[in-house]
């Protein structure tokens, strides 16, 4: 690491404000002491330290502007904020995450964590994703009593399509412990549950709603919710799609003997 880049890297962090207010069009230093609430001192050193790194330049008539390097800076050091702030905020559902969760995920997620007293409510958002949605796929390392009755509520009262991949064992156990709903759900036309082998790390799944296609995982813990993590991002998308299709390409429906033999016990 280069001491020039180890300077860049503090210099956008402590002249961002400088960098931001300047993004709206050239400003002379008085308008940027208004603007960002700085003395003029810091902001004669702000200028300074900047256009070191070729981030300003002079504009005329007393005022400077950002270059094209500026505006990258900027906007390098934008994206850190959004990835380091939503990472804090999900930081207990990333460590109990079983998956690896790309970096692509973290930016422009929205994160809901359970509370312990009622971990259920951290499924709302996604409950109401899939009220909306025309098809989801996911993969699902878990089950909670209230799944089976979501899904079909919405297979029923707006066509959702459904595939999901699973264990065998996960599947049997759902059938035992919901027989009429999952039966009825396994039985609706466009819906599939299909098995694998691998072990499912993690509820990993993608809906397509009238206002695109969303990716979101279910993190588990303690026999119950821990919290969802939702983002729409075409980035966070095409991970979520290419982690579910490692999965689904190696897989076999679910035999119906397997559920006629569940459901007739």
């Amino acid at each position: 690491m280069s001491q020039r880049a180890a300077d860049l890297r503090d210099q956008l962090g402590k002249r961002h404000d400088v960098l931001s207010a300047l993004s709206a069009g050239p400003r002379t230093k008085p308008a940027l002491v208004e603007a960002v609430d700085k003395s003029r001192s810091t902001i004669d050193r702000a200028i300074t330290a900047l256009a070191d790194h070729d981030c300003v330049e002079p504009a005329g008539k007393g005022r400077y502007r950002l270059t094209k390097a500026g505006r990258t800076g900027l906007s390098v050091y934008s994206d850190y904020v959004a990835r380091t702030s939503a990472l804090s905020e999900a930081t207990a559902l990333v460590n109990d995450s079983e998956l690896e969760i790309a970096v692509e995920f973290l930016n422009g997620m929205d994160v809901s964590v359970a509370d312990p007293q009622v971990p259920e409510l951290a499924l709302e958002p996604s409950t109401r994703l899939v009220k909306e949605a025309s098809q989801l796929r996911g993969l699902a390392a878990a089950m909670l009593g209230s799944y089976p009755e979501i899904l079909l509520e919405a297979v029923r009262e707006s066509g959702l399509g459904v595939e999901i991949v699973t264990s065998q064992q996960l599947a049997t156990s759902a059938l035992e412990l919901k027989p009429q709903a999952v039966s009825a759900l396994l039985s609706a036309d466009g819906v599939e549950l299909r098995i694998t082998e691998k072990p499912v790390p993690e509820s990993l799944w993608l809906v397509t709603t009238p206002e695109g296609t969303h990716a979101g995982i279910t993190v588990h813990a303690d026999n119950g919710v821990k919290g969802v993590i939702i983002n729409s991002t075409p980035a966070a998308v095409a991970w979520a799609e290419e982690t579910y299709s490692s999965f689904r390409d190696a897989t076999e429906p679910l035999a119906q003997s397997v559920i006629d033999c569940v459901v007739d016990q």
